[in-house]
């Protein structure tokens, strides 16, 4: 009825969402949308429904619902065309969703599911990402189940057998029964559960996993800079590398999960697609010598509208809170264009008291 009716069967108030004192609850036209593509996925074989019907209502809801987090819908579409085995457009969802998510599990094994086929060592690398990514433990099941048909597969039965042996351990740790699929692989004459202590697993995943950022991007960039400010938000920071490129980046990005320090040297993974630049991951480094990048110090010279100058650079009025006007402070300036002048001059990105 859903698939077949579509639009037709819905009022106005069926595409917003449901505003809680927790926050916003997806409307009615999503989680339908949402029940329908799992029920589906789960009984394809018995129903007589094509996969662009599910498809369909999938993105008659993604184009039409007022939700402000539509990702799932994303994830669910990824879902449907890797079960059908159409892996190329399954993994253009799985990239949109991933991109917004690079710290959440499921997003990484959702496009590991992408590349099984075509490229188990993609798929393997981003498995394994997922796992190092992973909140909780039962999170990685479904991660370590893929891993170990992956690795057996190839024949490296002592990381299949691993693989599997940390999957049981988090049933046991919960009680829990192990799925038909799961008992299947540990009958098999390959699978030992002793190996897990003849070898460091942990390692051998974060190997894997320092390959997963090349599958998500087109171009995967190396750049070194400088945290120049955080974003009002607290949720983000934003990156200077020179006068011509600078790029924000998300709390959640930055190795640790915390907002770096304003000032804090960086390097930064980078996504290039389509000349767009987008932070991936962002490790903090040793301080680098960069000549469009100064630490200076001198008397604060304050305006009466708020913003100020030590030496030549520009101090915003937001830095200049509790500063008096002659006092003499340390100072990091960089080299950057002027945003009502379009000029180039030097900007200071943090003060302190000398």
């Amino acid at each position: 009825m859903l698939t077949y009716y579509g639009g037709t069967l819905y009022q106005p108030t069926d595409f917003k969402p449901y505003q809680t004192e927790k926050g916003e609850y997806p409307s009615l036209l999503v989680r339908l949308a949402r029940q329908t593509s799992k029920a589906w996925l789960m009984q394809q074989n018995e129903w007589n429904l094509n996969v662009d019907n599910i498809l369909n209502l999938l993105e008659f809801a993604n184009n039409n619902a007022l939700d402000k987090n539509k990702t799932w819908l994303q994830f669910d579409i990824s879902k449907c065309l890797v079960s059908v085995g159409r892996h190329e457009e399954a993994r253009q969802s799985a990239l949109t969703v991933l991109r917004k998510k690079m710290s959440e599990s499921w997003a990484w094994g959702a496009l590991a599911d992408t590349y099984t086929i075509e490229d188990p060592k993609a798929a393997i690398s981003c498995y394994s990402k997922g796992i190092i990514e992973a909140h909780e433990p039962p999170f990685c099941i479904p991660m370590y189940f893929g891993l170990a048909k992956l690795f057996s597969s190839n024949n490296e039965f002592n990381l299949a057998s691993a693989s599997l042996s940390k999957l049981i351990e988090i049933y046991n740790a919960n009680g829990w029964s192990l799925k038909p699929e799961h008992e299947e692989l540990v009958q098999q004459p390959w699978f030992d559960a002793s190996i897990i202590e003849s070898i460091n697993f942990d390692d051998e995943l974060k190997t894997f996993a320092n390959k997963s950022l090349q599958y998500a991007t087109e171009k995967l960039e190396m750049a070194i800079g400088i945290v120049d400010s955080h974003h009002k938000s607290g949720k983000g920071f934003s990156i200077y590398f020179n006068f011509e490129k600078k790029v924000s980046a998300r709390k959640s990005v930055f190795f640790g999960k915390n907002l770096p320090d304003v000032g804090t040297w960086v390097e930064v993974k980078l996504a290039s697609d389509n000349g767009e630049l987008e932070a991936l991951e962002v490790h903090k480094i040793e301080k680098q010598t960069n000549e469009k990048v100064q630490s200076i110090e001198g008397s604060l010279k304050l305006n009466t509208k708020g913003f100020g100058f030590v030496e030549d650079a520009f101090i915003a009025p937001y830095l200049l809170y509790n500063f008096t006007d002659g006092e003499m402070i340390k100072a990091i300036k960089v080299w950057d264009k002027d945003p009502k002048k379009g000029t180039p001059s030097w900007r200071v990105i943090q003060i302190t008291r000398s």
